[in-house]
């Protein structure tokens, strides 16, 4: 008779597998607003230049990772196992700074307030087409995607204290 418990991890393997394939919630959001409030803005060349390629924005202070990739069409969200071309890590200030044009780029990033990791090719598109784009556009897009991670940070606090609650 076989025991759950050595059987389990060969059954849990492959589900597993498929569960780090899927994007998670955050990323669904995190794309679904770029499509809203910032595909339609972009000049068609550099989005052109942009498909194909995976980016992942990790908002240190607030443990959260926003995957996505950019597909003929539209922003996708990225499952969790797969590889960025680029990954760029700040707090969520930095990042409400850079985005609204009160901080430079280069300066965050020199400060090491911003890191940027992987294909500085893609990094150099992106924050030179996001300094492009018009003021009142970038401030609404980064005021939208600033008040969704915080509806996103607060139902996983929520989440966690129910937890431990439970535990408890």
């Amino acid at each position: 008779m076989m025991n759950r418990h050595t059987s389990s991890p060969s059954i849990l393997r492959p589900l597993s597998r498929l569960v780090d394939r899927l994007p998670r919630p955050s990323s669904v959001a995190f794309a679904t607003g770029l499509n809203v409030v910032l595909r339609r803005d972009l000049p068609e060349d550099v989005y052109l230049q942009l498909i194909g390629r995976r980016v992942e924005i990790v908002v240190s202070d607030w443990g959260m990772r926003f995957r996505f990739w950019v597909t003929p069409g539209r922003f996708a969200p990225l499952g969790q196992s797969a590889a960025c071309d680029l990954t760029i890590t700040a707090s969520a200030r930095d990042f409400a700074l850079l985005a609204s044009g009160v901080e430079d780029a280069d300066t965050l990033y020199f400060d090491r307030r911003v890191v940027v990791e992987g294909d500085t090719e893609l990094a150099l598109l992106i924050k030179n087409t996001l300094d492009a784009l018009s003021a009142p556009k970038t401030r609404k897009c980064i005021r939208t995607l600033h008040h969704g991670m915080d509806r996103l940070r607060s139902i996983r606090t929520r989440r966690a204290n129910i937890g431990q609650a439970r535990t408890s």
